[in-house]
């Protein structure tokens, strides 16, 4: 695909490492933002398989309503060490920019899902937001 890659024995070593460092050049600019993230860091539950049960039966349609919403992630929380991990499961929500962002917490569809939590997140919520650039050359 890349005939830079392929590497001939008359290549040198500066070649083959100047080849290597060259990446296509990013559509975004380094300092503007890629996206505002919204994450929510939900605690242990009671009953982990009836909060389970819920997030995917009832509150992902809640939350996948709210107005702006570009990407919606969640998973299963673990620490890499392997000690148990202060979070059950993390969900992030992604806007565009702060102004859509604004938008949908203002929505009544963010509302819902916001009175939703209550009902299943035993262990409590944490949320937290931020503009998450992209910093890979």
């Amino acid at each position: 695909m890349y005939a830079d890659y392929r590497y001939s024995r008359r290549n040198t070593v500066s070649d083959r490492r100047l080849h290597r460092r060259w990446r296509p050049p990013s559509r975004r600019k380094r300092d503007e933002p890629m996206t505002i993230r919204v994450a929510v860091c939900y605690g242990h539950p009671s009953d982990p398989a009836a909060f389970d049960e819920y997030y995917e039966r009832v509150h992902i349609p809640l939350a996948n309503a709210i107005p702006g919403l570009t990407e919606y992630t969640y998973s299963k929380a673990a620490s890499l060490d392997g000690s148990p991990s202060p979070y059950y499961s993390v969900a992030s929500r992604y806007f565009p920019d702060e102004a859509t962002l604004k938008a949908g917490l203002a929505s009544p569809e963010m509302t819902a899902a916001a009175g939703d939590v209550a009902n299943f997140a035993t262990g409590g919520a944490t949320l937290f937001t931020h503009e998450e650039s992209s910093v890979r050359s």
